[in-house]
């Protein structure tokens, strides 16, 4: 079964920045220029992360199996939006994919959050990656389409808002 444990600060900041390239790339796919998907991408890591890796409330993870790293997330508190937290960045190893690793440390990770101060749980997929559309579909997660072919989907943690 996998677990969950605490990513060292070190390979946080390689996580946070694989993941910014990542998104400035995918901009720049969907027709952005470069130097403006860096600049928007540069903005966003300012706003969500104003202290690095070590912004308050932000967990970055190690997915643990049979005591190997297979995948990485980080999560955490939209500040503009109290209650609303993130899922921002869910990684798991190619290899490992489709044996239900992302599944268990997604429920790991709902499970730790304490409905008391988290309304809801947000993410972004990309409509093309249909199984994890269908995965974060069957976790509970519901939202639309949006224009730029992904959706934003969310999980009600508690229902008074």
């Amino acid at each position: 079964m996998p677990t969950l444990d605490e990513l060292p600060v070190v390979d946080a900041e390689q996580f946070v920045a694989a993941s910014f390239a990542s998104f400035i790339d995918d901009l720049v796919a969907s027709g952005a220029d470069r130097n403006a998907a860096t600049a928007t991408a540069d903005e966003h890591l300012c706003r969500l992360l104003p202290d690095g890796v070590r912004t308050e409330e932000h967990q970055f993870r190690s997915i643990q199996d049979e005591g190997r790293q297979v995948g990485r997330l980080w999560f955490g508190p939209l500040r503009e939006s109290p209650g609303d937290w993130y899922l921002f960045e869910v990684e798991v190893d190619e290899a490992e994919r489709g044996h239900g690793i992302a599944r268990a440390a997604l429920t790991e990770v709902i499970c730790a959050l304490d409905p008391s101060t988290v309304e809801r749980l947000g993410l972004n997929v990309f409509d093309a990656n249909t199984a994890a559309v269908a995965l974060y579909e069957s976790l509970g997660f519901e939202g639309g389409h949006d224009k730029g072919g992904g959706r934003e989907m969310w999980l009600q943690l508690r229902t008074t808002r």
